[in-house]
């Protein structure tokens, strides 16, 4: 009884790291701020379509739920001589994508020959001077002042994309650096995104956890706003939540948010920026499509700390989309489902923190954004302005100031006031009013019930001084998500548990009985023996 108990404790505690590994609740302790948002992104090289195939893709993408797109940025074919710069090509792409409401994330990578260090042919090169570099990324971000997200090179780890070996962490650490300062000089608000970085399909040897820690220990962590990692999880399941350095699949992006955290950076948002997945043959048509769904569903509801996911469509340096066609990544089953999701998915915060520009957030009235120090906000000074906010999740809380010119909000959750607060108007009061001013994070609502809710926020006047001006300073929101259900693993465990103790109960008995601490007793006394009795035949 006790092997078996300790047998099924040991079970339980291994379902439980299976089952929950990974997931966390989004809450101020671990929150990582994302400056984009979290939503689907698609990796491809447009520059092999004209103006109006590049207006239709654009319009596909963005119906499909879209919001960034992972562009290669050639320094090659941009700058052949020095001081020589050619961006036509790029120029349609941003546009293109702007207008369909999409942030393009240009991708610097391939050194032109006369700034390479030697390579064999075929292979993009790393810059033999990173200074040479530092001059084309500010550049490029001069031309482009609409680009605010860059990643500093692709695939580092790869020999044919660094000079014929893999490059090390040393080397790649000078180069972002490098990078990132030259962006930055040039625009402050730019995201810097590390290089992708993903083990070999084959064997999931742990080269790309491994890149990572180093770069860590080369101190570059001020330079990049975001830690990038590529999967190519063909062939296993969407769903398969084991993490394992030697194992390829959805759940890797764990293992770097552990490591992440383990080296004091619980804040830095990992980005998927290519995610390689595709069903088996045996499976249904339609599997394919719902297990995708749930994949990305999975992300956005229980890794708040994961940004964007960008699917892979083509990374290579050359399109190769038919001539006359509209790139579409999607399938129409896949691109189907994804526009539903995007209905009710891309407009519906997931837990973690959530920026003021998300396309959850909604606004009326007159807003105006303003810098407080390191911190954004947006305020408004018109009474009834709201701020509404679809979510998903079991709490919200915001952050908004305290100040004496600060008015009354009055808030409401799925139309309904939060019960045990004041009430007024049919919504909750909160009033903001104080001495000095002050930014706090305030919870709104707790305990709610799993599904879609909606906050709706609006400045009001307060009631003793009608007509003094008031303002509202908003600065966010943290969308908070209970832990998932665990019965079937408590269960488990406590009845490991009850099998460890009742087998200790009995090997302490037998013990004791061997022992003769205990005696039997017989539950029938028999009273003392006859004597001289026999047994007789019956006459």
């Amino acid at each position: 009884m006790t092997i078996l108990g300790a047998a099924l404790l040991v079970g339980a505690a291994r379902a439980d790291t299976y089952l929950h590994r990974g997931i966390e609740s989004g809450d101020d302790a671990s929150a990582v701020a994302h400056q984009t948002g979290r939503d689907l992104g698609v990796s491809r090289d447009f520059r092999d379509l004209d103006p109006t195939l590049l207006a239709e893709s654009a319009a596909t993408l963005d119906a499909a739920g879209v919001r960034f797109v992972r562009q290669p940025f050639v320094w090659a074919e941009i700058e052949p001589e020095p001081g020589s710069y050619a961006f036509s090509d790029y120029e349609p792409i941003v546009a293109a994508m702007g207008e369909a409401g999409m942030e393009v994330v240009a991708v610097l990578q391939s050194a032109p020959g006369w700034a390479a260090a030697a390579a064999p042919p075929g292979a993009m090169s790393p810059p033999a001077d990173v200074a040479d570099f530092a001059a084309f990324a500010a550049e490029t971000a001069r031309r482009f002042p609409e680009v605010r997200i860059y990643q500093i090179w692709d695939l580092p780890t790869f020999p044919e994309t660094w000079g014929g070996r893999a490059a090390t962490p040393v080397a790649y650490a000078d180069l972002l650096r490098a990078g990132s300062a030259a962006i930055r000089d040039v625009n402050p608000a730019a995201i810097v995104v590390t290089a992708e970085v993903r083990p070999a399909r084959a064997t999931g040897d742990g080269s790309d956890l491994a890149f990572i820690e180093a770069l860590y220990d080369a101190g570059v962590t001020p330079s990049f706003d975001a830690v990038a990692i590529g999967i190519d999880a063909t062939g296993t399941s969407p769903l398969d939540r084991w993490a394992d350095p030697t194992r390829v699949n959805l759940s890797r992006p764990v293992l770097v948010r552990e490591l992440m955290t383990r080296r004091g950076d619980p804040t830095t948002p990992v980005w998927m920026t290519s995610y390689d997945w595709a069903a088996d043959g045996t499976s249904p048509p339609d599997a394919g499509t719902r297990l995708l769904v749930e994949s990305l569903d999975r992300v956005r509801g229980e890794w708040p700390w994961m940004g964007p996911v960008f699917l892979a469509a083509d990374m290579a340096t050359t399109g190769s989309a038919a001539a006359g066609s509209t790139v579409d990544p999607f399938g129409p089953a896949e691109r189907a489902a994804l526009v539903e999701r995007s209905a009710g998915g891309s407009t519906v915060a997931g837990p973690g923190q959530l920026p003021l520009d998300a396309p959850a957030v909604a606004y009326s009235g007159d807003w105006d954004d303003e810098t407080v120090g390191d911190r954004r906000v947006r305020r408004t000074s018109r009474v009834g302005s709201t701020v509404t906010i679809a979510f998903e999740g079991t709490a919200i809380s915001t952050s908004l100031r305290y100040g004496p010119s600060a008015g009354q909000v009055l808030y409401t959750i799925d139309g309904q006031p939060v019960a045990g607060t004041e009430v007024r108007d049919g919504a909750s009061v909160l009033d903001l009013g104080n001495l000095i001013a002050v930014d706090e994070r305030v919870v709104l609502a707790a305990g709610l019930g799993t599904g879609q809710h909606e906050l709706r926020m609006t400045l009001a006047s307060r009631p003793d001084a009608p007509g003094v001006a008031v303002d509202l300073a908003f600065g966010g929101a943290t969308i908070l998500q209970d832990a998932p259900v665990t019965w079937p693993v408590n269960v488990l465990a406590g009845i490991s548990v009850i099998g460890i103790w009742l087998g200790v109960r009995e090997l302490a008995f037998a013990l004791a009985l061997g022992a003769r601490w205990l005696v039997r007793h017989r539950q029938l006394d028999l009273g003392p023996p006859l004597s001289g009795w026999q047994p007789r035949r019956r006459a």
